[in-house]
């Protein structure tokens, strides 16, 4: 039979051959299992203590209604490793040439490690902006890996304004999020995987190249869309890295609402 043990116990010899729901926090794990008493294997047994009389509140939170608030609203996936660890700095006086590495245990061997390319700085709060609009461009278009736009489209969604000098800008922080490495020693969470990965990932956030309309027709006739307006010369086309993806697409995420995100002042807030 099968139910739900509340134990205590002092074993010198235990084995578990099944584990039903497993759930990890990023940088704490927790361990939820329902266990079937015929997939346990103990010896040497001395005290077991069953609790029975547990009361149990519930609390429904409807997930579909958020999911159906995707299609029209903007709410986006913010995956989880985005969330939990410091990829974009905060440290607005960062200099060109400076890496940055993060460790969280006493052994360091859990770390988070950020590398520039020469002559480049880390991703920063502006680059950030950049990330959560084009997670907003993800939704719209489906949950591609790839996705398609211009610059104006990517500033409007990231609510930076359109003129020369943020365009200049824009197009540095690009390369930024293209070309920086993150090295992810025994600690990215892969939600495929179902828990930490216990080993080291070494990854970029995304690729991205330009296209003009020669170019993108020849990769795929369907981005002639993009050029209707005879102002476009040129679009850009940005593929998520696996890692990232992978989590975006199999509930390694949060829900947030862009707009929401990228209207806070204070970057500690976001």
């Amino acid at each position: 039979f099968s139910f739900l043990l509340s134990v205590i116990i002092t074993i010198s010899y235990k084995k578990f051959d099944k584990y039903v729901g497993i759930k990890y926090t990023i940088g704490i794990d927790v361990l939820y299992r329902h266990i079937e008493l015929e997939n346990i294997i103990m010896s040497e047994v001395n005290e077991i203590v069953l609790v029975n009389d547990i009361e149990i509140d519930e609390e429904i939170y409807d997930i579909t209604e958020i999911i159906k608030e995707e299609t029209h609203k903007n709410i986006i996936r913010m995956e989880m490793n985005t969330i939990e660890f410091p990829l974009f700095t905060k440290n607005k006086k960062i200099k060109e040439n400076v890496g940055m590495k993060y460790i969280f245990n006493m052994e360091n061997d859990q770390y988070l490690e950020i590398k520039p390319v020469i002559n480049e700085k880390i991703p920063s709060e502006f680059d950030e902006r950049l990330y959560i609009g084009m997670l907003n461009i993800l939704r719209e278009q489906g949950y591609n890996r790839k996705i398609y736009f211009n610059y104006k489209k990517l500033m409007d969604k990231s609510k930076i304004a359109y003129n020369g000098r943020s365009l200049s800008l824009v197009k540095r922080a690009l390369e930024r999020l293209g070309t920086t490495s993150f090295i992810f020693n025994n600690c990215f969470y892969s939600n495929p995987q179902m828990g930490l990965i216990k080993n080291k990932v070494v990854t970029k956030i995304l690729s991205y190249r330009e296209l003009n309309f020669e170019r993108a027709i020849k990769a795929d006739e369907g981005l002639k869309i993009f050029f209707t307006n005879g102002k476009i010369k040129e679009i850009i086309e940005v593929t998520f890295d696996d890692v990232f993806f992978d989590n975006i697409i199999s509930k390694g995420y949060l829900y947030f609402n862009a707009d929401d995100l990228q209207n806070l002042d204070y970057d500690i807030s976001r």
